[in-house]
């Protein structure tokens, strides 16, 4: 039987600011409820010998064993040592811990707890688990184990990760059941659901799901972002995709992604302050074929058109990139078939006759709407796919490129986005007559009502409309529904004249017309529609049961037509990296641009060899 024992266990999260330990009964912990036995030491001056450290350190109790390992690529950083000390009693250990500051022959050094799987007890921690806010200790032996893999893989889905992660410490078997809900679970993995982990838990995560992950997204926490690089880097081999949003990233970074993941095709980097040698680094990448560089402000391109192997490329608002280097981009690249210069302020009517030239290839085109007229967009051999991101509500001044679009792509164009763009009469006939139109997307725009619904419910090949923030009514959007048979998605967020008498009306309609491609998919965030009184409908919750219809209330996608001022520029030192505020300190540190990987693994390696049996081993043992 499990015993429940609430009070040995605290959250990680009542950890105060920068330290990575709490105290208890004069005895310091980890993150990981692991006792504290050994002091991790950085900012070592060089003056400061081992000698020194061990004399200062003695002073607070018996030393089981001093190391102190030299670090020659960052004393040009001003840290160039670190040291482990390693106390006999943990309450020798918590003292160093609390005290604020710490002088060696009257130089400052820093001081943190060690790592939780580099404690003496750490083989211990593995068997607590927690469940409903306690703690839940399992003892030997215990007949949970005689459960069969089916069993213990419907308990493993119940559990929270990190309580997944500590019964997979402790237990071979249930490291497996693990291993395969991963297989299934991890392709995709987004890094919100490491927030709530333990550094250690994060560790151990991805060394068992990393050779899983093909797609990584999110964002990285500026505190322990070096070390969770680290362990993706060597946890998972066989990322294809990476999609980082507000995650600093230095050049030693990216050339570190760069070796680390041959097959990467995919790579995001939104608003992540990376500079032009950074960037340069995925010339090296010889899969790669989409980069996204939303947001950099700082970007000026000038390396860009070295990654002749790119496909796709967005410099959504990169504002720094001057219109001459644009086209140099445009002119190297040659198989670009994507280019998303949305928010980009400078593009002229030469620029784009020199692109309708040059990008022979080009199928997908994202830009701001400038006030010249450029019909030359037409003359794109391949364009399929086209979006146009005006000022809020300004009057689009392209009839003659809707017209141009009408007379070279009626049979080709698939896909016409339009942000803020108050449309005319003649405009909205010229759309209506792009027969093989799957996708329509017109926001915030006054000029779309029911009227121009009708016109455009011509279009036969129709799957997917938005007119979030237009002026639409139920009426207009039946319309729609009735007559495009093939519509399937219908985005109306921000139509305040949109009702619950859409959602009934679709309702009744389809189930008269169960040959359409089923379910429809309805946006009506932002809408009039009384979700509480629908979910009260016995033929709304049929429809949902039988996968008639589905409501989104969601706000996907509610502020990408936003044209955004994109001159702000944060600039950030890189170099100021180690202050008095940061103690944040860890030994996977990526600086600047490189890794120390051959210091790093020496040091552990001499940890592991001159600390307590099972202490400091680099490598996780089962």
């Amino acid at each position: 039987m499990m015993e429940i024992d609430a009070k040995d266990f605290r959250p990680a999260a009542n950890i105060e600011g920068n330290r990575n330990f709490y105290v208890r009964d004069n005895k310091a912990y980890t993150e990981d409820n692991v006792l504290v036995q050994n002091i991790f030491v950085y900012k070592i001056p060089n003056k400061v010998t081992q000698e020194s450290i061990r004399n200062y350190f003695h002073k607070f109790g018996p030393l089981l064993y001093v190391r102190v390992v030299q670090d020659k690529k960052r004393a040009r950083r001003g840290v160039p040592k670190v040291a482990f000390v390693n106390y006999a009693k943990p309450e020798h250990a918590c003292n160093v811990l609390q005290k604020p500051h710490h002088f060696v022959n009257n130089l400052r050094v820093s001081v943190k707890a060690s790592d939780s799987w580099n404690q003496p007890e750490a083989d211990k921690a593995g068997s607590t688990v927690q469940m409903n806010n306690d703690s839940i200790n399992i003892p030997p032996g215990f007949h949970m184990l005689s459960m069969n893999d089916d069993c213990l893989e419907m308990i493993c889905n119940l559990l929270m990760l990190s309580d997944q992660m500590r019964f997979a410490r402790v237990c071979r078997r249930f490291q497996d059941i693990f291993e395969n809900i991963c297989k299934r679970e991890f392709k995709t993995l987004h890094l919100d659901n490491l927030s709530r982990l333990t550094l250690w838990e994060k560790r151990d995560f991805l060394r068992l799901a990393g050779k899983n992950i093909l797609y990584l997204r999110g964002n990285i926490p500026y505190q322990k972002k070096d070390r969770v690089l680290e362990f993706i880097c060597t946890s998972c081999p066989n990322l294809q995709r990476i999609a980082f949003d507000n995650t600093k990233l230095r050049t030693g970074d990216i050339k570190k992604f760069v070796s680390s993941f041959p097959q990467l095709r995919e790579f995001s980097l939104s608003g992540c302050g990376v500079s032009d040698e950074a960037l340069r680094q995925l010339k090296n990448c010889k899969n790669l074929r989409s980069v996204n560089i939303l947001g950099n402000y700082e970007i000026t391109g000038k390396y860009i058109k070295e990654m002749l192997q790119i496909e796709e490329l967005s410099i959504n608002g990169c504002n720094n990139i001057n219109l001459i280097t644009l086209q140099e981009i445009c002119i190297a690249l040659t198989k670009l078939s994507s280019l998303d210069i949305r928010r980009y302020q400078r593009v002229n009517s030469q620029f784009v006759a020199a692109l309708s030239t040059n990008s022979k290839n080009l199928e997908v085109l994202k830009m701001s709407a400038p006030d010249v007229f450029y019909e030359q967009i037409s003359l794109l051999p391949q364009l399929k796919h086209l979006e146009l991101l005006c000022r809020i509500q300004s009057p689009l001044n392209q009839d003659q490129l809707m017209s141009s679009l009408v007379t070279h792509k009626r049979d080709q164009l698939e896909v016409l986005k339009l942000s803020n763009a108050a449309l005319s009469d003649q405009q909205i006939n010229s759309i209506s007559e792009l027969k093989h139109l799957r996708t329509l997307h017109i926001t915030r725009s006054n000029f779309i009502d029911d009227s121009a619904l009708l016109k455009f419910s011509k279009l036969e090949q129709l799957e997917e409309l938005t007119v979030r923030g237009c002026n639409v009514t139920d009426s207009g959007v039946m319309t729609m529904l009735k007559k495009c048979t093939k519509l399937r998605t219908i985005n109306v967020q921000s139509c305040k004249r949109i009702t619950e008498k859409l959602v009934n009306d679709a309702i009744e309609f389809l189930q008269k017309n169960r040959d359409r491609e089923l379910p429809l998919i309805l946006y009506v965030y932002n809408t009039s529609i009384q979700t509480y009184t629908l979910s009260e409908s016995q033929p709304f919750k049929e429809a949902v049961k039988t996968s008639l219809i589905v409501l989104d209330e969601s706000t996907v996608d509610v502020f990408e037509d936003i044209d955004l001022d994109a001159d702000e520029d944060e600039d950030e030192d890189e170099d100021d990296y180690f202050t008095d505020e940061d103690d944040d300190f860890d030994f996977f540190d990526s600086d600047m641009d490189d890794f120390d990987d051959e210091a790093i693994h020496m040091a552990y390696d001499m940890f592991s060899r001159f600390s307590p049996s099972g202490f400091g081993t680099y490598d996780l043992i089962w």
